[in-house]
């Protein structure tokens, strides 16, 4: 009986933090609404580095310009430029493979 107690007690504790990061993640992206293209631009100087740390970077505006278009229903030119982003560096392994990693 206790440890039924104490898996519900964490049970419930575990969906109140999924909930606080949901909305958390939400309003971040809210204030992200409208600079899309700032966002592409500051992709393209962090993979121009070639450096791991703003691969990591480019690839975390990435999954920021990812949700933005889930919201807007604008997922077609989400993967479009994604796409058009991985054709332009075909050559950057390491920077591909984040991008896999992350299903981008």
């Amino acid at each position: 009986m206790r440890h039924r107690e104490e898996a519900e007690r964490e049970a419930r504790e575990r969906a109140r933090r999924e909930q606080e990061e949901a909305e958390a993640r939400a309003k971040y992206l809210d204030t992200l609404v409208g600079r899309d293209e700032d966002i592409w631009a500051r992709v393209k100087v962090l993979i121009e580095a070639k450096k791991a740390a703003e691969y990591d970077q480019a690839i975390q505006c990435l999954k920021d310009l990812r949700d933005l278009s889930v919201r807007s229903g604008k997922t077609e030119l989400f993967s479009a430029r994604v796409a058009e982003l991985r054709a332009l560096n075909p050559g950057k392994q390491a920077l591909l493979k984040r991008m896999d990693t992350v299903g981008l």
